[in-house]
């Protein structure tokens, strides 16, 4: 066991990261008998990047030894939403009340019953609804400083949620993440593997733009402006 362990542990090292860090996981993994053991780890950059990594070993039944499959290196761009007030907004105070919704689950309503007249009541007591407001206030007049806050706001809570059947928020994934899987033919040392994500995602760097909408309900207007 000591040798398959001793074998991962320098895998890792070979990669870029401190294998010794994740002795005591791998060693468990083998002990039980894992077929797969998945080693993960997140490191912060100089940059104020987030780099996230996964190794991912498998073993060979034939001969017993663990090899690498792929390795999956994800990263993103710091998320800081500061004490600043734009368009009469602020923004930290803004990301706390986004903080406290559940996208996943009452967005949809909330967002039909935005474009129903009958339902001004509702409208004016739903958070959601302020909340959307609020953002779209954010970015008025094309404020570039606006516009940054508002789509860093969408991206960390909004994408993956029902909001993106009505908005195309595909332009926000490239723009503050990337993400690449690498096989076992071709396992780049980390550091190369983070500057060619980086360079990706600087290919999407701050370009002024409002989601296009995808879908209207009926009745509703175009856009979501205020």
């Amino acid at each position: 066991m000591n040798k398959q362990v001793d074998d991962i542990v320098k895998s890792v090292n070979r990669i870029g990261l401190e294998g010794e860090q994740h002795r005591a996981f791998i060693e468990d993994q083998v002990k039980h008998g894992k077929p797969q053991i998945i080693v993960c780890a997140v490191t912060d950059q100089e940059d104020g990047n987030s780099l996230l990594t996964e190794l991912n070993f498998s073993i060979d039944y034939l001969t017993g030894k663990y090899h690498i499959d792929r390795y999956r290196v994800h990263v993103q761009q710091p998320m800081v939403f500061p004490d600043v007030t734009i368009n009469g907004i602020s923004v930290r105070t803004l990301h706390n009340r986004m903080e406290n919704v559940n996208w996943g689950k009452d967005f949809k309503d909330a967002y039909l019953h935005f474009f129903d007249d009958t339902l001004e009541k509702i409208k004016e007591n739903s958070p959601i609804i302020a909340i959307l407001k609020d953002l779209w206030k954010l970015s008025h007049n094309d404020d570039p400083a606006g516009i940054e806050f508002r789509d860093k706001l969408m991206f960390k809570f909004l994408l993956e949620t029902p909001f993106e059947k009505y908005h195309d928020l595909s332009h926000l994934k490239n723009r503050f993440s990337a993400q690449k899987t690498y096989s076992a033919e071709n396992l780049p040392k980390l550091s190369t593997a983070y500057k060619e994500l980086v360079k990706e995602m600087n290919k999407g760097r701050f370009v002024p733009r409002r989601p296009r909408l995808l879908k209207q309900q009926k009745g509703q207007s175009k856009g979501m402006q205020p």
